[in-house]
């Protein structure tokens, strides 16, 4: 179980769990920085794609999808109810995230980091020009 139990309470075991991961950080590069005080606008922060794969498939969850920074795990017994999974967490990434040619505007991707909180108004700007 994720969630472990009490005497109060039984362990919570859910079928879908979302994840926000950081997708600056693509597979097989695995990372998990949640230092507190940590600076996130160097882009830096969190926890990798391929980290948290390897953590959900630890506890019996299968990556469904990337969809920008949020990934989406099932649990083992429900992958059935699932149409199709990506092959491995690379192709999720690139599926989810890499390949979407909106991602520089959203991400802010035009300033040099994945957090800048001028990028998407910067993104404007330039195409305005």
């Amino acid at each position: 179980a994720i969630l472990g139990g009490s005497e109060a309470y039984p362990p919570l075991i859910p079928k879908l769990v979302v994840l926000q991961v950081n997708p600056a950080v693509p597979p097989p590069v695995r990372t998990n920085t949640c230092t507190a005080g940590f600076d996130r606008s160097e882009g830096a922060w969190g926890c990798s794609l391929a980290e948290a794969t390897s953590l959900m498939e630890r506890n019996g969850y299968k990556l469904v999808q990337l969809d920008w920074s949020d990934a989406m795990f099932v649990l083992g017994a429900y992958v059935g109810v699932v149409q199709t999974l990506p092959p491995n967490p690379f192709t999720a990434h690139q599926l989810g995230y890499a390949l979407r040619p909106e991602r520089l505007r959203c991400f802010g991707l035009y300033r040099g980091t994945c957090n800048h909180p001028e990028g998407d108004a910067w993104g404007r700007h330039n195409d305005a020009d």
